[in-house]
């Protein structure tokens, strides 16, 4: 297969769906901690329960409301969602329709690691703003694929 470019495509990692997923949790231990702060007996009075729920339950289902939303929309993004790197540029594919960043309108790429594994990886481009690609899976072969279509004075 000597000469022949496959494009390959990369999708969101499980990792960053996890991070998404456990925000509705995380919100609930929160308010909890929050509701025992405010509902704490002030000198001899008793602890009070009717202040503790309120702001519990009032708390929680504004917070899970909104994180919950939040992480269902992403999941829900996520599973359809890919970028392919293709010589004409970076392909984002979502629900059988894609955008196209042709490589000529990329400013920078901006690369961070951490212990030899990519932690950052940002393309920032004259239209399309900055592209955060470190959410995806694959990176090291993300970047090998970058660096092929891209020139190395764009490193940072």
């Amino acid at each position: 297969m000597l000469g022949v470019i496959v494009n390959m495509k990369f999708k969101i990692s499980e990792h960053e769906i996890y991070k998404k997923k456990r925000w509705p949790f995380l919100v609930i231990l929160i308010m909890a901690f929050m509701a025992m702060f405010f509902a704490f007996p002030i000198d001899n009075e008793q602890f009070n329960w009717l202040l503790f729920f309120k702001t519990f339950g009032l708390g929680s289902v504004m917070g899970v409301a909104f994180t919950g939303r939040d992480a269902f929309t992403f999941i829900k993004f996520a599973n359809g969602h890919s970028i392919e790197i293709s010589p004409e540029g970076l392909k984002s594919h979502q629900r059988g329709a894609f955008t196209l960043i042709p490589w000529d309108i990329v400013t920078s790429v901006k690369l961070k690691t951490k212990k030899n594994k990519i932690h950052t990886l940002l393309l920032t481009t004259k239209e399309f703003g900055s592209v955060d690609l470190s959410i995806y899976e694959k990176l090291d072969v993300l970047k090998h694929e970058l660096m092929v279509h891209l020139d190395d004075s764009l490193w940072k």
